[in-house]
């Protein structure tokens, strides 16, 4: 579930006025579409198709990388990169 002040889809929100959205967060989301079908296309860029186990293989990558050098929850990092794969990479892990 949502951790407090962290963005959600459906904070009280309804698609056309008549069905709500659950309260869950991008990365909920992304999660359990990795374990339904981590060889789905999740991204596509170019030449480049990116399946949602490899997205999730890259961002959790990434993500070892920051707190190995000491980044926690909480801790703002910037980031730097052309759009492409690496960016959507980067923001899943924040």
């Amino acid at each position: 579930m949502a951790q407090p002040n962290e963005p959600t889809i459906g904070q009280n929100h309804r698609v056309d006025g008549a069905v709500s959205l659950p309260e869950v967060t991008l990365v909920e989301l992304f999660a359990e579409r990795v374990v339904a079908a981590p060889g789905a296309v999740a991204l596509v860029f170019g030449d480049r198709r990116v399946s949602y186990g490899e997205l999730d293989g890259l961002s959790d990558v990434v993500a070892g990388r920051l707190v190995g050098l000491g980044v926690g929850r909480g801790v703002l990092v910037g980031v730097h990169v052309e759009r492409g794969v690496d960016l959507v990479v980067v923001l899943l892990v924040c």
